[in-house]
């Protein structure tokens, strides 16, 4: 909000997942192609892993909004609670 001021947080690298959706429709999970289907699983693992896992949905500018939504459906079925939104690069 204006007037207020936001302070940093640091994250350790491991309480972090990133879930890249590319321009082309593909995705990734930390780097690891994986179809939409797969996210869920992959989410519920971790996150019985590490219990602090912060999920970081990394969009390409270009990428169908409809697959970020998609995403973020499987992460709620998932029962994610921690999200992160950002846009990548154009380089991707």
């Amino acid at each position: 909000l204006p007037g207020q001021q936001s302070q940093d947080i640091k994250v350790k690298r491991k309480n972090i997942l990133t879930v890249k959706a590319f321009a082309n429709g593909s995705i990734t999970v930390d780097e690891d192609p994986v179809r939409l289907g797969g996210v869920r699983s992959i989410v519920e693992r971790k996150l019985a892993q590490n219990d602090k896992l912060i999920i970081v949905i990394e969009t390409h500018p270009d990428a169908e909004y409809g697959l970020m939504v998609d995403i973020l459906d499987e992460l709620r079925l998932a029962q994610a609670r921690t999200i992160s939104l950002k846009t990548m690069n154009r380089g991707g």
